[in-house]
């Protein structure tokens, strides 16, 4: 028999997550409807000035990389390494379970590769075994909190090149002041999914190209 304390949480838990969810998709619902809007007046301004637009449905990145991969066409193409091509693993660590649910939902739904862990310290066993390419990190953890975290691995030669972008209610100057000169990114719950996709793969793309140049002997 379930312990009714535990019960009585998850059940609050997916309260809290399917009104979050519905406050999303609401969100989500106006802005495709705004956008429709602007749409179909800008195919009617082509129009009439002697123009057509093209109908092809806009894609991501990822979206893109999906189409290419499943494409017969271009399986055997010959092509350079091309990050938005790839599945990118991004680890969330976050002791808060609705938030990881949140995160990992919209990341997946983008065709990232998605790890949770739910503390410092399990976050930081699973960097050094998963090696994902991006880090979420939370900053307010029981045990090793994020920034602990964070300089833990930029203490490591091999792990502090890891991209992390700050996900936290904090919004304390000094706390955003200090993520940003460690060259770390932040941003603030409740998340904008289309902010946090941006900054993804804004520090995805910095990276690769960092990887990209050439070194010097």
């Amino acid at each position: 028999m379930q312990d009714p304390e535990k019960l009585a949480k998850r059940i609050e838990e997916i309260k809290e997550t399917y009104f979050n969810l519905q406050a999303q998709k609401q969100k989500l619902l106006e802005t495709l409807e705004a956008i429709d809007k602007a749409l179909t007046e800008l195919v009617k301004e082509a129009e009439g000035l002697g123009t057509t637009l093209p109908t092809e449905p806009f894609l991501s990145p990822f979206q893109m990389s999906l189409k290419s991969e499943s494409s017969p066409q271009l399986k055997n193409k010959d092509t350079a390494f091309d990050f938005s091509r790839q599945k990118k693993k991004v680890l969330v660590i976050d002791d808060d379970p609705v938030t990881l649910r949140l995160i990992t939902y919209f990341l997946e739904r983008e065709g990232f590769v998605v790890d949770q862990a739910e503390s410092g310290e399990e976050g930081l066993k699973k960097i050094l075994v998963e090696k994902p390419d991006l880090l979420l990190l939370d900053i307010m953890m029981p045990g090793i909190n994020g920034f602990q975290l964070a300089e833990k691995l930029q203490a490591s030669p091999e792990l502090v090149k890891l991209p992390i972008i700050f996900l936290s209610s904090l919004a304390d100057e000094e706390d955003v002041l200090r993520g940003l000169k460690a060259g770390w990114d932040y941003i603030i719950k409740p998340f904008s999914p289309p902010i946090l996709l941006a900054k993804i793969e804004k520090l995805l793309k910095i990276k690769h190209e960092s990887f990209s140049q050439p070194h010097s002997l």
